[in-house]
């Protein structure tokens, strides 16, 4: 599904629940970041402990190193068809898990149209 449409869909679910524009925007900020750092931990699992740490040194460093790491470490991966399937999976996974907390949320008004609105995703 594409990102925009998942945006949108988030976005109306939080009006529902009250929330205003910057709000919602802060929450996507927020479950964009949860998934960066799922997707940092799944690369990191897949490194060897040498390549994880000198990951740890280079993310320490200043931007000219920090395109080194993404040269060294993330480019390589990004062809690896089974690496992308893990970065999908883990960042549909903090998407379900977002979606189930939404389905929580609210009077029970809210929650249906919420539950309407979240299946289809």
């Amino acid at each position: 599904m594409e990102k925009q449409h998942i945006e949108e869909v988030l976005k109306h679910a939080y009006s529902i629940l009250g929330f205003s524009e910057s709000e919602a925007t802060s929450v996507l900020n927020g479950l964009a970041k949860a998934q960066q750092l799922a997707v940092a931990a799944e690369l990191i699992d897949d490194m060897s402990a040498d390549e994880a740490k000198a990951f740890g040194i280079l993310m320490q460093g200043a931007d000219d190193e920090r395109k080194t790491l993404l040269d060294r470490f993330v480019k390589p991966r990004l062809v690896d068809e089974g690496f992308k399937s893990r970065m999908h999976a883990v960042t549909s996974k903090v998407l379900d898990e977002h979606v189930v907390y939404l389905k929580t949320r609210g009077d029970s008004n809210q929650k249906a149209a919420i539950a309407k609105l979240l299946a289809a995703l």
